[in-house]
């Protein structure tokens, strides 16, 4: 990294965007939000508010962010976040591939496990880590955006120790040596997200019934089963190893 203090964009900024980025300028980062008018409007109205379950409290006012629509302002970035969906990974990739400076890092701040690769193989002249988000960011009244979950931001590690570089006490990022496992893990939990859907409750709820557990374990026991198989080792972020969850998920409430 040739900068101490590099410029940050958050390129596809919600809720995980504003939250990440936002705690990064809070911790004295330069960052810039690249995201749509909607967030732009509501942000600029009611100021940006970031909560946790921990009680954390940051509010950033309107005059200190730098928020645009435009992707040309992806010139500026030293390090450029990706957090858009992984729908829009490969729209993301043409506008960094045609406005950003090659000598810069790109990290994938997104679920999944393949859009860091396809960022990757889009811009073959840039470096592109993958990365892990393990908590949830939920978007409240005005512009207040609440984590909800625990856990520290992981990203593959490089040379240059992109990790430390980004890291402060409000926002942990570790690096890891073995991010396909890291992302594995995520995915794992993640299953559930298609099945508190189905359910239509509250995620504590959903967790709270048995009967629901019961088919989260289900899936997760399979899915482990199909990724040993492809010689993968799943690291979810929780202390319980993979396999374990399963059972635990079928105890009594």
């Amino acid at each position: 990294m040739r900068n101490k203090q590099p410029n940050i964009m958050i390129a596809g900024a919600g809720s995980i965007g504003f939250f990440i980025g936002g705690l990064l300028q809070h911790a004295g980062h330069k960052v810039n939000f690249l995201t749509r008018n909607r967030m732009i409007e509501k942000i600029s109205k009611h100021g940006l508010i970031l909560t946790a379950y921990t009680g954390l409290d940051v509010s950033i006012p309107t005059n200190k962010l730098d928020m645009t629509e435009k992707p040309e302002e992806l010139s500026k970035a030293d390090i450029i976040l990706v957090t858009v969906k992984s729908s829009a990974t490969e729209e993301m990739a043409k506008l960094i591939l045609e406005h950003a400076k090659p000598d810069i890092i790109i990290i994938s701040l997104q679920n999944g496990i393949s859009n860091s690769k396809l960022l990757q193989n889009k811009l073959p002249n840039h470096k592109v880590l993958a990365g892990m988000v393990p908590f949830n960011v939920a978007q409240m009244d005005g512009a207040r955006f609440h984590m909800g979950t625990s856990g520290n931001i992981i990203i593959e590690a490089d040379k240059e120790n992109t990790a430390s570089i980004l890291n402060s006490i409000t926002l942990p990022f570790e690096a890891s040596n073995d991010i396909k496992s890291v992302q594995s893990g995520k995915l794992l939990i993640n299953l559930n997200n298609a099945l508190n859907a189905l359910s239509g409750l509250p995620l504590l709820e959903q967790l709270n019934d048995r009967a629901w557990r019961n088919v989260m374990a289900a899936q997760m026991a399979e899915a482990h089963n199909i990724m040993k198989r492809a010689g993968m080792t799943p690291k979810p972020p929780s202390p319980v190893p993979a396999s374990f969850i399963p059972h635990i998920l079928r105890l009594p409430t």
